[in-house]
């Protein structure tokens, strides 16, 4: 006795609306991820000026604890953007499986497909080869990272050289 060939895990119609359903959560994950950020730009903005409030140079004590406290907040924004962009890739590989499980038998379909992954080269090459956001938002958030860590050593080191100390 053969063994009976391999068989869909869903008919055609439950792919569809799967692959309809993961469109629509990768959409609003790819909102959540741009929400985020720009909270995260406001934030940063409003640490900026509670530093820089007098238009003065701050006191290095207070500068300090604000750069710190910023440092941590960019390395906490960091994981939580991290954790979205990963849902945003596992949501894109659902999104592939699915298409390419639809679109198999016909290069047409292939053509229109919505993941990059199944696009041909010429349409990748019409897309650009810009850097994608996925990798950008993370370095940036590492580069603002890096800029109040720099920040609060510079405000520590004045407080401690100072008379005053910290």
């Amino acid at each position: 006795m053969t063994p009976a060939p391999p068989t869909k895990l869903l008919p055609e119609p439950d792919l569809w609306r799967q692959l309809s359903n993961a469109i629509q959560m990768r959409t609003s994950g790819d909102q959540i991820a741009w929400t985020t950020l720009s909270i995260f730009w406001a934030a940063n903005a409003l640490l900026l000026s509670a530093l820089f409030r007098n238009g003065d140079y701050p006191n290095p004590q207070v500068g300090a604890i604000i750069a710190a406290f910023a440092s941590l907040l960019s390395l906490l924004w960091y994981f939580i953007e991290k954790r979205i962009l990963g849902r945003l890739n596992y949501h894109d590989k659902i999104i592939r499986t699915i298409q390419n499980e639809l679109f198999k038998d016909n290069s047409r379909a292939r053509a229109l497909a919505v993941c990059q992954a199944l696009t041909d080269a010429e349409d990748e090459r019409e897309l650009g080869k810009s850097v994608r956001a996925r990798v950008l938002i993370p370095r940036a958030l590492l580069g603002v990272l890096a800029i109040w860590v720099v920040g609060f050593s510079c405000f520590l080191c004045v407080a401690i050289t100072s008379r005053k100390g910290f």
